[in-house]
């Protein structure tokens, strides 16, 4: 079985949404000064290819000496012949001068919602996760100088919007990470004319680019403002081989019903010849990216792939099965290193490994084994047969609702596995990359979007894919990136994807089946 979850797409959504230029007011606010009670309200439409996929709704209240941003965020996606549907509400709270104080985030992209509050004081972040009335805290740094909504539009006020003006500033987006800041950098450049529902516009064009720590391909858009009040009336992002843009429009024409463009296709990666991967033993590859665009991220190495010889366009990689035998082997609890492994031995947003539900199934699903590798492979035989609903309707699930509705694609299989194998004190984190496919609603030989699990056993992490029902993964698992999914963000992992879906070739080098 095969599982396909392009949600790589949510994340582009929110990343237009907090861009700098998502929210500007009409020049004739005062920005030192902002009028008591709602004084921006915003409606946008999101396309995909042209083909509109969700709207935005944006609004700013000021309360006394405090200005609260909240917007509203809904899609909906075609996932070959099935949808998926995702809305976020998120909001902050800022005093009039840009200092950080309070925000929320509500994640409705599966049947039960994530919440995410948080606030700020002394130089300290506090984020509080509840789901199915579990309820977890994690107190960070603030990142020093890093921009909420407010003072980030402050920000830009005070730039200016001439032509050649560039600058740089951190922002805090809790949606992408809770613990670190994004990177961005803004250019202004000549105006140019437009087209917006038939007509031409006069506009102001700028760059963005907006980074993660770690890496260092960003992600790029364009987004064109009116001249006279400087709002945003058009925001363009390329993403793995699709277009998003937000364009603003009135409430009436948001909100109006649409059918789901399809978003899945466009992801498959195409590769050179035919692989037999059940019983490939060892791959040598080279992945080129072609065409302008962010040079190739570095690919992580694992205990099952080897990059080497990267160049800005292409990288050899070399994945090879693990020795499951010497590790089945292996007796006794591996001894660990819990400050080094912190982040993937304790629970997250996603990976609440501490929910009684979780821990119970672990318990369950382990019976009385106890030496790591044999737990950890009963945990992947377990999620496998558990998960019988083997649906893509469902955006990105945590662990807490997964075991208790048994449902999802390959993303709810491996953070399961993950919350699982941490309940039962084995470190875990998750891989997101691609997987061979032979044959596909008429695509074949192609690699498609898959995540699965790491856990670590014996001084390395092991691949187990519990959505491919397999403990001992072939070797056409590509891992882009792997994430212990600390700080609730996905952002990493979607930063290290973007660049290179849609320009992405693989070619192979040599297949061994020995």
């Amino acid at each position: 079985m095969w599982n396909r979850k392009p949600w790589t797409v949510t994340l582009l959504a929110f990343s237009i949404l907090y861009s700098p230029f998502s929210i500007c007011l009409a020049g004739s606010v005062d920005y030192q000064d902002p009028p008591q009670g709602q004084f921006f309200d915003d409606w946008s439409i999101i396309y995909l290819n042209g083909q509109k996929c969700g709207y935005s709704h944006t609004t700013l209240t000021r309360k006394g000496d405090v200005v609260k941003s909240s917007m509203l965020q809904t899609f909906r996606i075609g996932r070959a012949g099935q949808g998926v549907n995702a809305t976020t509400f998120m909001s902050n709270e800022e005093t009039v001068t840009g200092q950080p104080l309070t925000f929320t985030a509500d994640m409705d992209m599966a049947m039960q919602k994530v919440r995410l509050q948080g606030s700020v004081r002394d130089g300290k972040v506090i984020v509080l996760s509840k789901q199915y009335g579990n309820a977890l805290t994690e107190t960070y740094d603030y990142p020093a100088g890093a921009l909420m909504t407010w003072a980030t539009m402050l920000h830009q006020e005070e730039m200016g919007y001439s032509a050649g003006t560039a600058y740089e500033m951190a922002t805090y987006v809790p949606i992408m990470a809770t613990n670190r800041a994004v990177a961005m950098k803004i250019k202004i450049e000549d105006p140019e004319e437009i087209e917006i529902d038939g007509k031409k516009r006069r506009a102001i064009r700028s760059t963005q680019e907006i980074a993660m720590p770690g890496m260092p391909a960003g992600m790029n858009s364009v987004v064109w403002l009116d001249p006279e009040n400087h709002q945003p009336i058009k925001t363009q992002v390329p993403m793995m081989g699709m277009t998003m843009e937000m364009v603003v429009c009135s409430r009436e024409e948001a909100v109006a019903d649409f059918e789901a463009p399809e978003a899945f296709m466009t992801t498959l990666v195409q590769a050179d010849k035919p692989i037999d991967h059940k019983s490939a033993k060892r791959i040598k590859m080279k992945l080129t990216i072609t065409g302008d665009g962010p040079e190739f991220p570095p690919l992580p190495k694992t205990g099952m792939q080897t990059p080497s010889g990267a160049t800005a366009k292409s990288v050899n990689l070399e994945v090879a099965r693990q020795d499951h035998a010497a590790l089945a082997k292996a007796k006794g609890v591996t001894k660990i290193n819990p400050k080094a492994l912190a982040e993937f031995i304790e629970p997250n947003v996603y990976i609440n490994s501490d929910d009684p539900a979780v821990r119970k199934m672990a318990d369950e699903a382990a019976g009385g084994v106890k030496a790591p590798y044999a737990v950890a492979d009963r945990l992947r035989r377990y999620v496998g047969d558990k998960i019988a609903d083997k649906n893509l309707n469902i955006g990105f699930a945590s662990a807490s609702e997964v075991c208790r509705n048994l449902s999802g694609d390959c993303s709810e299989h491996a953070v399961l596995l993950a919350a699982l194998a941490r309940a039962k004190g084995i470190p875990s984190r998750v891989a997101c990359g691609l997987v061979y496919v032979p044959w596909f609603k008429g695509a074949d030989k192609v690699f498609g979007f898959h995540m699965w699990t790491q856990v670590f056993i014996n001084g390395q992490w092991v691949d187990m894919d519990a959505a491919q029902n397999e403990t001992d993964c072939n070797p056409t698992h590509i891992a882009l990136a792997v994430d212990s999914l600390q700080s609730s963000g996905l952002g990493d992992m979607a930063f290290a994807i973007f660049p290179v879906m849609a320009r992405l070739h693989i070619e192979v080098l040599e297949l061994d089946t020995r």
